[in-house]
C-alpha cells in the first residue's frame, strides 16, 4: 500500500500514467476511487495523483479538528514529497475548498486549478444562512449514519437512472470513520478565500453543475475575482458531477488543457 509521510500524517496515494502531473482532491466521505473515472481517462496523457485526505480511505486519521488550512497543508506537504510540483491541481466540493486554499497559499505548486462545485466562502452573514448550517449541524447529529449517507447519495445523485451509481457510492461512505467524517464536515464552515482571490493568478476553471447545490449565480460572481479564471456549466448535472456525468467532466477538463497547450 503506497504511504508517505506528509504533514506529519501517513497519506494514502496512487499515481496512474506519465507526463504532466494532475493532482485530484476529492470531497467529503470520498476517496481516490470515486476518481477512477478520471485517472482512466487522463492517465493517458498525464501523470495522475489522486490520494486519500485525512481521516478519509486508507490515509491516518487522527483526532479533529480538522479545518480547510490543515487539509491545504497536508496536500501542499504530500505535492512536495512527491516532487511533483507545479501541476494541475483538480478539486471537487470540500476538495474544492481545499484547492482553493492552496492557491493562495502555495501558488507555485498550480500550473493550473480546476474547481468543481463548490464555493469561496461559507461564513454566515444573515440570521438564514446561519439557520441553515444550524439545521445541518443537528441533522447530523440525529439522522443514524447509513440513512445520512442514503440522504447524500440521493442529493448528488437524484436521477432514478442512477440507482447503481448511488449504491456504490453509499458503500463507500458506510467504510467513512464516524468521527472523521464529522470532524471534516465541520471544516467547511466558517471558511474563505473570497478576499484572497486576485491572488490566484494561474489559469483555473471553474466548472458547476446546473443543478449543484450552490449556486451557478454565487460562482458568476467569483470567478470575475480571479485575473485568469472562466465558468463552464455543465447542463443537468447535479452536485456528484464527477460520478454523475464523469464523459460531460472529463471532455472539460481536457478542452481546458488542452488549450493550455496552445498559449
Amino acid at each position: 500500500m503506497p504511504t508517505i509521510r506528509a504533514n506529519g500524517l501517513d497519506t494514502y496515494y496512487e499515481i496512474s500514467g506519465s507526463g504532466e502531473p494532475i493532482v485530484f482532491i476529492h470531497g467529503l466521505g470520498s476517496n481516490t476511487r470515486d476518481w477512477e473515472h478520471q485517472v482512466e481517462f487522463f492517465s493517458k496523457k498525464y501523470q495522475v495523483i489522486t490520494y486519500d485526505l485525512r481521516g478519509h480511505g486508507k490515509t491516518g486519521k487522527p483526532a479533529g479538528p480538522y479545518t480547510i488550512e490543515l487539509f491545504a497543508r497536508d496536500a501542499a506537504s504530500l505535492i512536495k514529497a512527491l516532487g511533483i510540483g507545479p501541476a494541475h491541481i483538480v478539486g471537487i466540493s470540500l476538495g474544492g475548498m481545499i484547492a482553493y486554499q492552496l492557491a493562495v497559499d502555495e501558488p507555485q505548486l498550480f500550473k493550473s486549478a480546476i474547481i468543481a462545485n463548490c464555493l469561496v466562502s461559507t461564513i454566515a452573514k444573515t440570521f438564514r444562512m446561519r439557520f441553515e448550517l444550524m439545521k445541518r449541524k443537528i441533522l447530523f447529529k440525529i439522522v443514524p449514519f447509513k440513512k445520512l449517507g442514503e440522504i447524500v447519495a440521493k442529493t448528488i445523485l437524484p436521477e432514478p437512472e442512477k440507482e447503481e451509481q448511488r449504491k456504490i457510492f453509499l458503500s463507500r461512505f458506510m467504510e467513512n470513520d464516524y468521527q472523521c467524517y464529522y470532524q471534516a464536515f465541520l471544516s467547511v464552515f466558517n471558511w474563505s478565500v473570497a478576499d484572497r482571490l486576485s491572488n490566484i493568478k494561474c489559469p483555473a476553471l471553474i466548472i458547476s453543475s446546473e443543478f449543484d447545490n450552490t449556486p451557478v449565480a454565487a460562482k458568476e460572481v467569483f470567478v470575475k475575482m480571479m485575473p485568469d479564471a472562466k465558468l463552464v456549466v455543465i447542463k443537468g448535472a447535479h452536485h456528484g458531477l464527477t460520478i454523475e456525468y464523469p464523459d460531460r467532466f472529463n471532455e472539460t477538463m481536457m478542452n481546458f488543457l488542452s488549450g493550455l497547450d496552445k498559449r
